[in-house]
């Protein structure tokens, strides 16, 4: 059994991670559903010491949230929380440079690309301590129990307070989790001595 793993779109490795300062954004991407664990992450961040400093930007279809998310809408009343229905790449990537932490409270995953994507792009990550994302993200992250909203709300103030990974660490963990590397994996199975 080999592993491929993901990586980042090409457009992300060409337009992203470049300079620019960063904003007071706490930046979520993905679908809703429940295993996405939204309303978590919105307790936690509504109570955190973080929220009156920091937005909370989703992106995702605002209907979909309510319906299948398990989000009250009264509970963003008073927040600083933002719902983005939908985001073409080019807004996407800019985004990302923007945010200063994106997090992934997920309570299973396979991957966890919109993480790498904030890494790449100089961002401070949170996520759920699950096994993919302490295989993957490890070193570069700062864990919470994704059920726990005290704990989320603590994790995202001590992330805030985190430096952001170095380019070289970035690109150790690009040559770990990259498309091209993924590709030769499944070449050298289909075809040995490839």
């Amino acid at each position: 059994i080999s592993v491929a793993y993901n990586g980042i779109s090409q457009k992300m490795l060409e337009e992203g991670n470049a300079s620019r300062i960063k904003e007071k954004i706490v930046l979520s991407v993905g679908t809703f559903n429940v295993r996405k664990n939204h309303q978590n992450l919105v307790r936690g961040y509504l109570n955190s010491n973080i929220s009156k400093e920091y937005s909370l930007v989703m992106i995702g279809d605002k209907n979909k949230i309510f319906k299948d998310g398990g989000i009250e809408e009264d509970m963003l009343k008073g927040g600083n929380v933002k719902i983005i229905p939908s985001l073409n790449e080019d807004e996407l990537i800019d985004l990302y440079k923007k945010a200063e932490i994106v997090v992934s409270l997920s309570l299973y995953e396979g991957f966890g690309i919109p993480l790498l994507e904030g890494l790449y792009n100089r961002c401070k990550i949170v996520c759920s301590d699950i096994p993919v994302y302490r295989e993957v993200y490890g070193q570069y992250a700062t864990f919470c129990n994704p059920i726990d909203t005290d704990d989320i709300g603590k994790v995202l103030a001590i992330a805030s307070t985190k430096d952001t990974p170095s380019q070289e660490e970035i690109g150790r963990l690009l040559q770990q989790y990259s498309y091209e590397k993924s590709a030769r994996t499944m070449i050298e199975n289909i075809v040995p001595g490839y």
